[in-house]
């Protein structure tokens, strides 16, 4: 199978000039900026879907549960200083962004999960959002981001390495909490909402919800690096490391289907996970085996 760099190398001059790495391989064979234009859709696309907060280092510890960034594939569109259009690429999802307009300037963009579809209908999602694009994108260029887009997508297939993170979101997917528990990239304005008052660290996982038409503090639940936080309205959070969760029982605390018990402390479910607290309590326990 090619690394990234091979498949870059190895393209026309046309597709590399729209082919974009994260600047830990091989030097740009046409752009001498090319880490420049990669950082700046990672900010302008990645960074701006998650929420992130600005004038925050975020460089010392991934933040966001498998959004690493490997590839940007589109141009700069000069309209209020350089934007960023095209596909970003991450080890987990495939954001799209067309719209670069100064309306629509703080507009997040399209976030397809990579393990929910096959490659194929990946493409076609993609050029369904590039269609939505009023900045002209010539044919020639058209063609060429069509064909790195390809390639890259079928090097991530390829690759299929069952890791922690593959093996959490099958988990995931078999015990049907897969609606229930949203991505960092799901959902994300709420998940930004949430950061101050749940104070996580790298977010994997979450399920949120704020009453009052969106007036108060979020609450719900977030899995993160460290374990698992909980909140009730109106209350504060409760935490239990999965190192808490690996030893002790989780249970569901009798008479009260929204209370799940971890070791002494009590964490409030919300809603969607109610009806599955169960099948959320053995995924708090598998997660906790390959975490703690």
């Amino acid at each position: 199978m090619k690394s990234l760099d091979e498949i870059l190398l190895s393209f026309d001059e046309n597709t590399q000039n729209v082919l974009f790495l994260n600047g830990n391989g091989a030097k740009h064979p046409v752009w001498d900026d090319a880490d420049e234009v990669f950082a700046k859709a990672v900010e302008q696309i990645l960074d701006k879907s998650l929420g992130l907060q600005k004038g925050v280092d975020y460089s010392k510890t991934p933040k966001f549960y498998g959004a690493r960034p490997l590839a940007f594939i589109g141009v700069h569109a000069q309209m209020i200083g350089r934007k960023s259009i095209g596909f970003l690429l991450t080890s987990r999802h495939l954001l799209v962004k067309f719209d670069a307009s100064a309306v629509n300037v703080d507009e997040v963009a399209a976030a397809f999960r990579l393990g929910k579809y096959l490659q194929n209908e990946l493409e076609t999602l993609a050029w369904q959002e590039l269609e939505k694009c009023e900045f002209e994108i010539d044919g020639e260029m058209k063609s060429a981001m069509k064909r790195a887009l390809k390639a890259v997508l079928n090097a991530i297939f390829e690759s299929g390495v069952q890791n922690d993170e593959a093996k959490i979101s099958d988990k995931l997917l078999e015990l049907g909490l897969g609606e229930a528990l949203k991505t960092p990239l799901d959902d994300s304005k709420l998940l930004s909402k949430s950061l101050s008052i749940f104070k996580p660290s790298s977010p994997i996982f979450h399920s949120l919800d704020s009453a009052l038409f969106g007036l108060s503090k979020p609450f719900g639940v977030i899995l993160d690096e460290r374990g698992f936080i909980s909140r009730d309205l109106m209350e504060e959070p409760v935490f239990s490391s999965w190192d808490e969760i690996a030893d002790a029982p989780v249970t569901v605390k009798e008479g009260e289907e929204d209370v799940i018990i971890i070791g002494e402390k009590e964490h409030q479910i919300p809603p969607e996970l109610k009806e599955k607290k169960e099948n959320f309590a053995e995924f708090l326990k598998f997660t906790a085996a390959l975490k703690a």
